[in-house]
């Protein structure tokens, strides 16, 4: 889980019909479970043998200490 994440890289990677209301889609989801002060960086590729797929992927970071004991 990036839950309460302080910050996090997010990359979106689709087809030529990777349009922005999609890339908005993801980089909302990922805001709403992401800490409230996160610092989120984010970039697209369009990779022309993706098709119709979209690939997200997040690296998340900052998280606050657990201690388990």
């Amino acid at each position: 889980s990036i839950e309460n994440a302080r910050g996090i890289l997010l990359n979106i990677c689709g087809g030529p019909d990777l349009g922005l209301l999609e890339v908005n889609e993801a980089a909302e989801i990922i805001h709403g479970v992401a800490h409230q002060d996160a610092n989120i960086i984010f970039g697209t590729v369009i990779d022309n043998e993706m098709g119709d797929d979209v690939r997200v992927t997040v690296i998340a970071a900052g998280f606050d200490r657990w201690d388990e004991s």
